[in-house]
């Protein structure tokens, strides 16, 4: 069962396995999350490298003590918490290499303007991936409707810091700005649920914004990261969360 690592008057994060606590999903009103995409990611895969440069790459993060995602084989951890989620709204990260989640009725995406890194031998391919796709799942968009502005479905990064993952210590690093932007389309009352909260990105939106969170994760060592930050104040890391 999962334990309550940290609580404040607007945020409280669980360490455990999210299926197993029930509380984000009885108690919030609108899912946020960034869930393993099944794609079997490897912190510093090295796109078009050499067999020697990938293996010197991953003796590297290894040291560095940085792993991979769990759970991240398929997208059965996804599905599971949507499953336990039932039909209330959702905004959901995802990979445009997996099946989206069923109920999605938009697609929003993250254009990341950072330098590329890892290309060890650019030759070998033609294009590289510069965004991230985010879903809305609800039987309609009314629900992240405000009644007064309609905005794109693009939010473009302009920090421009390619290593923030290195920094924060957690490998999908996601930008405070993009999240805060996410729940600015969710209603001031509604409160906010992230079962796969790494080191605390959406832990930490709500908090700049005032907002009354929930959050689990699996790793106590992402849970002693958001659990500093939360304590310690939310701008320690300036722009970036993970």
């Amino acid at each position: 069962m999962a334990e309550v690592f940290y609580s404040d008057e607007n945020v409280t994060l669980y360490h455990g396995d999210c299926l197993e606590h029930p509380e984000w999903w009885t108690d919030a009103d609108v899912l946020v999350t960034d869930p393993p995409y099944g794609i079997g990611y490897r912190p510093g895969r090295m796109t078009g490298a050499t067999r020697a440069d990938r293996l010197a790459n991953s003796r590297f993060m290894a040291e560095q003590g940085t792993q991979r995602i769990q759970s991240d084989k398929d997208v059965a951890a996804r599905d599971g918490a949507l499953s336990a989620w039932g039909e209330r709204p959702a905004l959901v990260f995802g990979h445009w290499r997996k099946p989206r989640p069923e109920r999605t009725v938009a697609r929003l995406l993250w254009i990341k303007t950072a330098p590329a890194t890892g290309l060890a031998s650019p030759k070998k391919i033609a294009w590289i991936t510069k965004d991230e796709e985010i879903y809305v799942i609800a039987d309609t968009q009314k629900p992240f409707t405000d009644g007064i502005h309609v905005d794109s479905n693009i939010f473009i990064d302009r920090t421009r810091e390619s290593r923030a993952h290195e920094r924060i210590g957690h490998p999908t690093a996601k930008p405070n700005g993009l999240m805060q932007w996410l729940l600015g389309k969710c209603r001031p009352e509604w409160v906010i649920a992230d079962p796969f909260a790494g080191s605390g990105s959406t832990l930490v939106a709500a908090k700049l914004l005032g907002r009354h969170a929930v959050g689990v994760e699996l790793e106590e060592r992402y849970c002693e990261v958001a659990a500093r930050r939360l304590s310690q104040g939310v701008l320690d890391f300036g722009e970036w969360s993970a």
